[in-house]
């Protein structure tokens, strides 16, 4: 998924926190532009906060946001508009688990980006195509959309893309049993994120690499890539994925019987429970850490 990291950490983090506070006065004013006919102003500023979203997974405001931004790009009669705004709104509906909308919107967008020669647009249709795939367990389909994507990224000398693009490939070859491939990939987009600095990007591999790792039985190599996913996410406002990474280097610590750092972790993670914005999106967390704390509460039957 795409969005920009560029700003200095100082004017990062104002930023994230002026978008804390006005999120929902942005969202009010969406809605304002559009019932009034500004519908320029409105497809424009629903797809302006693109990176806060994806950041906070707030997804049922942003799939509100991106439903009004598709009437008010057919109103306008901007197919530019209405690709970028369905590729928002297959974000979305991928983010809640909607996957037949999912492909709809993400299928309609590609259309439309090969009508019009958009070649930036249609690698990120392909990225996200390729995602979705992975997550239905289409793991050669998710392989061949990433190439198509890299293919793209490499025409267009564009860093960010490939590090997205080679990332993805990683995690499509993981599913498909191919973890040294896997792995492989998932080094080259790291190496990416250095030579452009890209924070939010970086932990996310990070995170993937750990889970790499983990299939490899290097268990040590995972929880220090886990570790690295945490403080980097921590870093980029990312709390989700900061304790994702935390509940994992729980989960791994456990297996290594050192449940003294496990408990710690089960800690971390509880207490980040309770500053996540969107309940949906912390479903499946809440369901391992509770299976987490389970293990590490545990006592040994006596003989």
């Amino acid at each position: 998924m795409y969005s920009d990291f560029d700003l200095p950490i100082t004017e990062y983090e104002h930023a994230m926190c002026w978008y804390d506070r006005e999120h929902g006065n942005l969202a009010s004013a969406t809605h304002s532009a559009a019932a009034f006919g500004h519908h320029e102003v409105a497809w424009q500023l629903s797809l302006a906060s693109f990176g806060y979203y994806r950041i906070s997974q707030n997804w049922r405001e942003w799939l509100n946001l991106q439903q009004v931004a598709l009437v008010a790009a057919r109103t306008v009669k901007s197919e530019y508009a209405e690709a970028w705004v369905l590729n928002a709104l297959g974000v979305a509906y991928s983010s809640l688990s909607q996957y037949s909308d999912a492909i709809a919107a993400f299928e309609s967008s590609l259309a439309i980006r090969r009508r019009i020669g958009d070649r930036v647009g249609q690698s990120q249709v392909f990225n996200n195509l390729g995602e979705l795939a992975r997550r239905s367990g289409r793991f050669e389909d998710a392989i061949r959309y990433a190439e198509a994507d890299n293919e793209i990224c490499r025409e267009m000398n564009d860093k960010y893309g490939s590090a997205i693009c080679f990332n993805n490939l990683g995690k499509a070859l993981l599913g498909a049993r191919r973890v040294e491939d896997a792995l492989a990939a998932q080094l080259h987009a790291l190496n990416l994120c250095h030579e452009i600095a890209e924070l939010f990007v970086a932990a996310e591999v990070h995170y993937d690499l750990g889970e790499t790792y983990q299939q490899l039985e290097r268990l040590e190599k995972a929880v220090q890539h886990y570790r690295t996913a945490a403080d980097t996410s921590r870093s980029a406002g990312d709390l989700v994925t900061t304790a994702w990474a935390l509940l994992r280097i729980g989960e791994v610590t456990a297996d290594l019987d050192d449940l003294e750092a496990a408990r710690e972790h089960v800690g971390q993670v509880a207490s980040l429970l309770d500053t996540l914005r969107d309940a949906y999106t912390v479903k499946d967390l809440e369901l391992r850490l509770r299976a987490l704390r389970h293990r590490t509460t545990a006592t040994t039957p006596s003989c």
